[in-house]
């Protein structure tokens, strides 16, 4: 053991382990090798790690569930994370966010791909119709403002397609660490 202790490369080790009555865990163990008085000894710490295990396994399946019905749900669903609103302003209002959830249906109905869309953002601001812009940013200046629900209806310009008439709302939620996330249809 303590040869095969000394080759090893990695001192952490997961795996199921059978305990004297027949049951198995998980376990994580640390291993390393000290020298007590000139002797070697395989010095090793054991965790059960089988409600990690099973949390994560848990969370896997919840996340893939909520997954599966963001992206089949009728209606096109994002999430936006905000930066604080003291830093909004009508004359800069497209300043910074990022996407944290956003539905194929979403994309679809605005005329883009999923990784065009993560890969930039603002083609939805670009889609919209010139004559509708004003109000779009009218209404997220008042949301963000007063922190209250987002409506706005409006057409967006879809490449190779007639305008379309769309509507969306999203709901704001603080954090505290004053970014507002938006999540809406």
């Amino acid at each position: 053991a303590l040869k095969r202790a000394r080759d090893l490369k990695n001192n952490h080790l997961e795996f199921r382990h059978r305990l004297a009555d027949g049951s198995l865990r998980d376990v994580e163990v640390f291993s390393s090798l000290i020298t007590i008085n000139g002797r070697e000894y395989l010095h090793s710490i054991i965790h059960d790690i089988s409600k990690r295990k099973e949390a994560e396994a848990t969370f896997l399946q919840e996340r893939q569930l909520y997954k599966n019905l963001i992206n089949t749900m009728p209606a096109g669903i994002y999430r936006l994370r905000v930066m604080p609103r003291s830093q909004w302003r009508e004359k800069n209002w497209r300043s910074k966010f990022s996407i944290d959830i956003v539905s194929d249906r979403f994309c679809g109905i605005i005329g883009v791909g999923r990784q065009g869309f993560l890969a930039n953002p603002r083609i939805f601001f670009a889609r919209i119709h010139p004559d509708d812009k004003p109000g779009f940013i009218k209404e997220n200046v008042r949301a963000i403002s007063s922190r209250s629900l987002f409506i706005w209806e409006g057409r967006m310009l879809l490449p190779d397609k007639a305008d379309i008439w769309v509507h969306f709302e999203s709901i704001p939620r603080k954090l505290t660490n004053g970014e507002m996330l938006w999540t809406g249809i």
